[in-house]
């Protein structure tokens, strides 16, 4: 069985907090999360800045099997370095390490590092194909580049939008190929063993 992924989970990001201006002056607010399902998670955050103590308080519900919701409130310790004349903050998770991400499974109600929940990268599951080629476009992704195409040359010059399709459409092209490749081989291998 292979490990969980970091993005199979909500993550909560250090980088995304600053970003939003919540290490300003002790900040709050509410991170939402939705899923191609059409399921929702929201998080209410607190941030409290102290010279001696800064934290991160975490609000959620999370529904267990008989639509029972439990409400949990999880703390984290803050600490920062410094940074290009500023400060840099990271959570300190319940292990002790210093991280900038906080990871949710969907298989535990509690937000850890990726170390504490044994989390993996996608890029690290992948076969030595996928990991040459990169993540291969979808089909929708291809169709919307070619419908974004307004020219494919101008002045004799091949056009940026025309040459990033043929770049994806080629990257798909081969990764298929690859994949059939790989695909065949295993069913010769089967039929060989049986």
């Amino acid at each position: 069985m292979s490990k969980t992924t970091v993005e199979d989970c909500l993550a909560l990001s250090v980088f995304f907090l600053n970003k939003n201006g919540s290490f300003r002056n002790s900040g709050s607010g509410t991170l939402s999360w939705s899923d191609s399902f059409g399921n929702n998670d929201c998080v209410a955050y607190s941030i409290n800045l102290s010279p001696f103590t800064s934290d991160i308080e975490l609000h959620y519900s999370v529904t267990e099997d008989l639509n029972i919701s439990n409400d949990i409130d999880q703390l984290f310790l803050l600490t920062t370095t410094s940074c290009f004349l500023g400060k840099r903050y990271w959570f300190i998770c319940s292990c002790g390490k210093r991280i900038a991400v906080l990871y949710q499974p969907p298989n535990s109600n509690y937000f850890r590092c990726r170390h504490c929940h044994n989390l993996t990268y996608e890029s690290r599951n992948l076969v030595a194909y996928k990991k040459r080629l990169g993540k291969p476009p979808t089909l929708l992704e291809l169709e919307q580049l070619e419908s974004n195409i307004k020219r494919r040359y101008y002045n004799g010059k091949i056009t940026k939008k025309y040459r990033r399709f043929n770049k994806k459409a080629t990257q798909f092209y081969l990764f298929v190929s690859a994949w059939h490749k790989d695909f065949k081989e295993t069913l010769l291998k089967k039929e060989l063993i049986s």
